[in-house]
């Protein structure tokens, strides 16, 4: 079926409000007319790197003349802001608008492309949403395209521009690059361990920061918002910990994807941003299903000054469609880097014995964020200065 600009305009700013809803970025709770709200405007519309001489036995040695005053050069200071946003004024971010519709886009890519207009845009470069060939031929000056696996080819080379970039949140090992690409060209939300260039994605939530609310003594939040992630496995393993004294299970799934779900959960619905980043906020626990692998949730949830548990699998997954070379042995490795007691990775029948050592762990500190330095807005900021950069 074809469809009118109209009606295909109309898909895309459907899709990126469930995406919004999807990923629950914890800044999208600021006020209206603040500069994530003009992001996130922006972004509607897209849907929306590294060491004398000899002296003389029977004569007193020669006089040693002084060494010359050192001389002090005054130390330089780092660039500020203003010059930093002026290395950047004439460059524009074209994103070429993703192809929804045909190929059930990734809605991860969503996030990496925010962030790269959020940092982009602090450093003083222009972002433009490239949505059809007119919005391609208006463009003029330093231009650096951004688009993905899932945006038009077309549109793609309407763009007249020699540096090209491609997000995938899975990453493109080398073997894997696209004809007349190079594997530094890969934008990801990780580091991952296949030369590609990590940008991530926000996390931050200032408001949290800024005055973190008590945690609900044995509150633990189910992250999986798919019935599908709640196997037979799965099911047990919530079961045991429900029993656990004082220990209170709350999802997030969608009222009409939740027929079937065990009675001892409480079922919130899908939550606005705002809503699931108050619920972060009075959880102890975030209690990860084994999926989604990689999921931005367990960041968020650690912002939040929740401990996470999650699933390690008994051998190394495979995402075979996505990036066979990139094997994972825990639901999200990055996070399980972070360690214990913040971050506990065990098998499903561990589930009860983990949640009850992090519901200890959390209970005996005030509540804080716990998102590791390299996920913060500021190193965010850097990489994305050193991609342009080196762009």
């Amino acid at each position: 079926m074809k469809f009118s600009h109209v009606a295909t305009a109309l898909l895309l700013v459907t899709a990126l409000v469930t995406v919004t809803n999807l990923l629950h970025l914890p800044h999208h709770a600021a006020p209206a007319g603040d500069k994530d709200a003009a992001l996130r405007a922006e972004l509607k519309s897209l849907a929306a790197a590294a060491k004398e001489g000899d002296a003389f036995a029977r004569e007193p040695p020669a006089a040693v003349p002084a060494p010359p005053a050192p001389v002090v050069k005054p130390a330089v200071p780092p660039p500020s802001p203003e010059s930093k946003r002026s290395d950047f004024a004439g460059t524009t971010i074209a994103i070429v608008k993703p192809n929804l519709y045909d190929h059930g886009h990734t809605f991860g890519e969503f996030k990496i492309f925010s962030a790269i207009m959020w940092g982009a845009q602090e450093l003083g470069a222009k972002t433009v949403v490239v949505k059809n060939r007119a919005d391609a031929a208006s463009l003029t000056g330093n231009i650096i395209v951004v688009s993905d696996q899932y945006t038009d080819d077309a549109l793609k080379r309407a763009v007249s521009a020699k540096r090209r970039y491609n997000v995938d949140f899975w990453g493109t090992p080398q073997q894997q690059v696209a004809r007349g690409t190079k594997v530094n060209e890969y934008l990801v939300p990780y580091p991952y361990p296949c030369g590609n260039t990590m940008i991530g994605f926000r996390v931050e939530d200032k408001a949290y920061r800024a005055d973190p609310p008590p945690k609900k003594k044995g509150l633990v939040l189910i992250l999986g918002k798919e019935a599908k992630y709640f196997t037979p496995a799965v099911r047990r393993a919530l079961d045991a910990v429900s029993k656990l004294d004082g220990v209170k299970l709350v999802a997030t799934v969608p009222r009409d994807k939740a027929r079937g779900l065990p009675a001892f959960i409480e079922n919130r619905g899908l939550l606005d941003a705002a809503g699931y980043s108050k619920l972060l906020g009075e959880a102890q626990v975030a209690l990860g299903l084994g999926d989604p692998v990689l999921g931005p949730g367990a960041l968020d949830a650690l912002e939040h000054g929740c401990a996470v548990v999650q699933v390690r699998y008994p051998k190394p997954r495979v995402e075979k469609w996505v990036n066979p070379r990139l094997p994972w042995r825990t639901q999200h490795d990055f996070v399980d880097a972070v360690g214990a007691p913040w971050v506990a990775s065990v098998s499903l029948e561990e589930y009860p014995d983990a949640v009850r050592r992090a519901l200890d762990a959390v209970s005996r500190e005030p509540p804080r964020s716990r998102l590791p330095a390299e996920y913060s807005d500021a190193a965010l900021l850097g990489r994305v200065e050193g991609w342009l950069r080196g762009a």
